[in-house]
């Protein structure tokens, strides 16, 4: 991967930009270090002690000897929307796993990119998403790459974008658009589910009986007197946080048979994750990758009466 130094990397040396400004592990570093041609900068070798000037080419070379040896490949197909060099981006469908529970077999969206990808590959997946839930998964390529997009999501400057069918008119809640605005814990005696809490119940914080801070903004796109559909943006990225913040506010996401309960109209739940924006992670350009929804969601906006597909230009374009 290259980098173009610019006026805030200048002065800092190699090992000081690669830790505070690409956010990579010690043991990342290591690697560089004693890899052959691992770290150049404008093509010759230097140590992390080299102060890096304005206009330096800095070039990391990172060969992944490493193989995801728990997952068998599956023939399964898989939904391509964007591909480089560096990054993988699919839309995956629902009622598939990202990863094996067991003994890594059975059919998963980590199986399947192995099997795309070909041995050796190891499967880093930049975003999660539950079983039922479909749209856009980002792979990171290689390691290096993958701790680039962890920093992206860790100084919070990836923005998502998520399409929900919900039960009730949430517009008569607060118009058009609003925030959900609750901290969020594990359910005691659980280790799947979550519940909300109040954000004044007391001092909350990962490891806090009150549960971790999540914030939720929402706009409304179209509405019936019994379902919703709704554009989501979690400000946050906690457990299930879109599940349990609309349940908790009385409009629990449809399909939800954990946070609300199963329906006829969709055999999971409404949630679609339609786009995710970044800064590319080797170029810096900009990136938004956008995934079309798929059949059982289209067919339960239509049971629900829902008119929301005339607006997934405007969503694609302007989320």
């Amino acid at each position: 991967m290259n980098y173009t130094i610019d006026a805030c990397g200048a002065g800092q040396t190699i090992k000081q930009y690669l830790t505070r400004g690409l956010g990579l592990s010690r043991r990342t570093i290591s690697l560089l270090k004693y890899r052959d041609r691992g770290i150049t900068v404008n093509g010759e070798h230097k140590t992390v002690r080299y102060v890096l000037c304005e206009g330096d080419e800095l070039n990391l070379f990172y060969e992944d000897f490493e193989n995801t040896t728990n997952i068998s490949p599956s023939l399964g197909e898989i939904d391509v929307i964007y591909e480089d060099d560096v990054l993988l981006c699919v839309n995956k469908p629902p009622f598939l796993p990202m990863h094996p529970s067991r003994g890594g077999l059975g059919d998963t969206l980590a199986a399947r990119v192995v099997a795309y990808m070909g041995n050796p590959f190891v499967f880093r997946a930049s975003t999660r998403l539950d079983r039922n839930t479909s749209g856009v998964v980002v792979v990171s390529k290689d390691r290096l790459v993958s701790a680039n997009m962890a920093k992206l999501f860790a100084d919070r400057k990836v923005d998502k974008v998520y399409l929900a069918i919900v039960i009730g008119n949430l517009k008569e809640r607060s118009g058009k658009s609003g925030f959900i605005d609750y901290n969020i814990r594990r359910q005691n005696g659980s280790i799947i589910t979550r519940e909300a809490t109040s954000a004044t119940e007391g001092e909350g914080g990962k490891n806090s009986p009150f549960g971790a801070s999540a914030l939720t903004r929402y706009t409304v796109l179209d509405s019936t007197a019994s379902h919703s559909l709704v554009v989501a943006y979690p400000m946050t990225g906690r457990t299930h946080q879109l599940r349990v913040h609309f349940a908790a506010a009385g409009y629990p996401i449809l399909g939800d048979d954990l946070y609300g309960q199963a329906s006829p109209v969709m055999a999971r739940q409404a949630l679609h994750a339609c786009r995710l924006s970044f800064a590319h992670p080797a170029t810096g350009e900009p990136l938004h990758i956008f995934a079309p929804l798929g059949e059982d969601f289209l067919e339960a906006l239509h049971a629900c009466g829902l008119k929301g597909c005339e607006q997934m230009g405007e969503v694609k374009q302007n989320a």
